[in-house]
């Protein structure tokens, strides 16, 4: 299910005022890690970091870069997905391409 832009920003402002994710995760049926997504967004791009990005045909030289990354030098697929502003899904089908 997408979220809105201000569902979004409700869910992370109740994670910085100190509600647990573990709670917040129950509450609105998300997943834990779907909600840590999005605070670490919050914290790396702003307010920005919570909203839709426009689609954008990655390149062959880009996708292979973040797939080094997650196979070869063990950086979390969450870690790329903030830093990248690549989707979840998108990455997990790169890597499993590569692993085939």
């Amino acid at each position: 299910m997408k979220y809105s832009y201000e569902q979004r920003l409700i869910i992370v402002s109740r994670v910085k005022q100190g509600e647990a994710i573990a709670h917040l995760s129950k509450e609105y049926h998300i997943s834990e890690t779907e909600i840590l997504a999005w605070v670490r967004m919050w914290d790396h791009y702003g307010r920005s970091g919570l909203e839709q990005q426009s689609h954008c045909r990655p390149t062959v030289k880009l996708k292979e870069e973040v797939v080094r990354l997650i196979l070869e030098k063990g950086v979390p697929l969450a870690h790329v997905r903030v830093e990248y502003r690549i989707g979840k899904t998108a990455l997990q089908r790169w890597v499993s391409v590569v692993r085939k």
